[in-house]
């Protein structure tokens, strides 16, 4: 009389699925929150701290705006190193107003600053000398700070993944009788079926059988498979296989 044996998915992979997929959107979360607030915050912050010590040095004393402006920026600022334009409205279209000034020995020196960098631009005559400028990055440029979307945006897709991973190991359904074995939507008819070797002791089995487009392997897994021993012992039973599981294994 045939028999009919049915197995759900095991926990193991399950949760190791699950832990995967919480882990990768995590780390997602964790970079979008850098690029979202983490570090243009402590940008934000070196910036409001380096800028006080330097206008509070002025006189008369200036104040550091809050918001900084959003202008310059390092491609600005290297756009301006390729142009010809030397005068204060030609440095301006590309780098704002000025935030302060200093003059020192008949130069003046111009600080263009922003949320992500600082430029200091020194005048002779009226004109930039734009040569001897520089640019000054915050705690982390503005390359970085996009890396963390790219990087979220890299993590969560992996976390899509693995929410896949889970909802099919959480699914998984193998049926067993003496006609044909169902794994996960497979069908492998049992007169196909070849031989079930290569044990492992880490939980697995691999099941050898015939199909139109050759020979094929599916891999039985414990971890995955909650009834795992059960139908290695009805396979055995069905095709008359030899158990490869180890005679001392308590489950042969």
């Amino acid at each position: 009389m045939s028999t009919r044996l049915e197995s759900g998915p095991a926990r193991a992979d399950t949760l190791w699925q699950l832990g995967l997929m919480l882990l990768s959107v995590g780390l997602g979360l964790y970079f979008f929150y850098d690029w979202k607030i983490g570090y243009p915050e402590k940008n934000c912050a070196e910036a409001a701290k380096t800028l006080k010590q330097q206008m509070s040095q002025l006189s008369p004393p200036m104040s550091v705006p809050d918001p900084l402006p959003t202008r310059p920026r390092k491609p600005e600022f290297e756009a301006l190193l390729a142009a010809t334009g030397r005068s204060p409205e030609s440095v301006s279209g590309f780098l704002g107003a000025p935030l302060f000034e200093r003059t020192e020995g008949g130069v003046v020196t111009r600080y263009y600053a922003s949320e992500f960098g600082m430029v200091t631009a020194p005048y002779k005559n009226g004109l930039a000398e734009i040569s001897a400028g520089s640019w000054r990055d915050w705690y982390k440029n503005e390359g970085e700070v996009e890396a963390q979307r790219y990087f979220g945006i890299f993590c969560v897709a992996v976390g899509f993944y693995f929410l896949i991973r889970t909802f099919r190991a959480m699914t998984l359904k193998v049926t067993l009788d003496d006609q044909a074995m169902v794994y996960a939507g497979r069908t492998i008819p049992t007169a196909t079926m070849t031989k079930l070797t290569d044990y492992s002791a880490k939980g697995w089995v691999d099941l050898y059988y015939d199909s139109p487009a050759g020979p094929k392997k599916l891999r039985l897994d414990n971890q995955k498979v909650a009834r795992f021993d059960e139908i290695i012992v009805e396979l055995c039973r069905i095709k008359g296989f030899t158990d490869p599981r180890p005679k001392n294994s308590p489950d042969a």
